[in-house]
């Protein structure tokens, strides 16, 4: 499945606005085609629980 455009990479809001509008037209199963579900991008662009973000530091605990 193609998206029509061209995808942008990463998490940023422009990432997560594309992958809603995309979530609107095509649906969870056409946004799931063209991105890994497993990050936390997809879920908040679908309206899944995101867990909340912990503080990771290296060394740290």
């Amino acid at each position: 499945m193609e998206a029509g455009v061209e995808l942008a990479r990463g998490a940023g809001a422009g990432v997560k606005k594309q992958a809603s509008e995309i979530y609107e037209k095509q649906g969870r199963n056409g946004l799931a085609k063209l991105c890994k579900t497993h990050f936390r991008t997809f879920a908040e662009a679908v309206g899944d629980p995101v867990a909340p973000k912990v503080d990771w530091k290296k060394g740290k605990g």
